[in-house]
């Protein structure tokens, strides 16, 4: 288990950090960054191995890609993994997206996560035939998306959409459902009145219609 740290991933080579490629690593009430020179997370890789268990939680996760928005650059890219949780995190001012699900993402499930500001917020994707499937997304905060949608999916030529993936019960600024691939049930759409968004502080006014689950700060 890695908790209660600081990890700032900048390294000369601007490489990913944390990389994870191994099984049941555990991540809580960590503060992730990389002051916008690289990709932070990235969990599973075709070369080096699959990460299977892994487990993000309670953590901040941001600043992280470089700036301006390459398209490729993520707070957590879940590349080649199974049965990833990610849940009760604030995933904020990532150059990408917040969460990418690309190419090989399995029974992820993402939870009860404020993600905000970030180029993109979640996306379903796939590459080579391989594709993003049965992943959860349900009682998240995704908002404020810089450059396209708060949730999407795409599919190259050749990859077939996924299936099985589900988004439910968020609460949502924008959504592109025309790359298809997901299911979208009974999620909210509008401003969800946080207490300071500009300063990254996500805790919710009383009069936000986003309330009941939205998670604590974390620690």
């Amino acid at each position: 288990m890695v908790s209660d740290l600081y990890l700032d991933g900048v390294n000369r080579r601007a490489l990913p950090s944390p990389t994870v490629d191994a099984t049941d690593d555990v991540f809580v009430r960590d503060d992730v960054t990389n002051d916008h020179t690289a990709i932070c997370f990235v969990l599973g890789s075709e070369t080096f191995g699959r990460a299977s268990g892994t487990v993000i939680a309670d953590s901040r996760v941001h600043d992280c890609g470089r700036l301006p928005a390459r398209n490729d650059e993520h707070g957590i890219y879940v590349a080649d993994a199974d049965d990833t949780v990610i849940e009760r995190n604030w995933i904020y001012a990532n150059a990408d997206r917040g969460v990418q699900l690309y190419p090989d993402a399995q029974h992820t499930t993402i939870r009860h996560n404020v993600i905000d500001a970030n180029g993109e917020g979640v996306i379903f994707s796939g590459a080579g035939g391989r594709t993003s499937s049965d992943n959860l997304v349900e009682d998240n905060l995704i908002t404020g998306s810089r450059v396209r949608s708060d949730v999407e999916s795409f599919y190259p030529p050749g990859t077939p959409p996924g299936t099985g993936n589900l988004v439910r019960g968020n609460c949502l600024g924008t959504v592109d459902q025309s790359g298809m691939g997901f299911a979208f049930v009974d999620n909210r759409f509008g401003d969800p009145r946080y207490r300071n968004a500009a300063a990254h502080d996500y805790r919710l006014r009383r009069d936000s219609p986003c309330r009941g689950i939205a998670p604590p700060p974390p620690r």
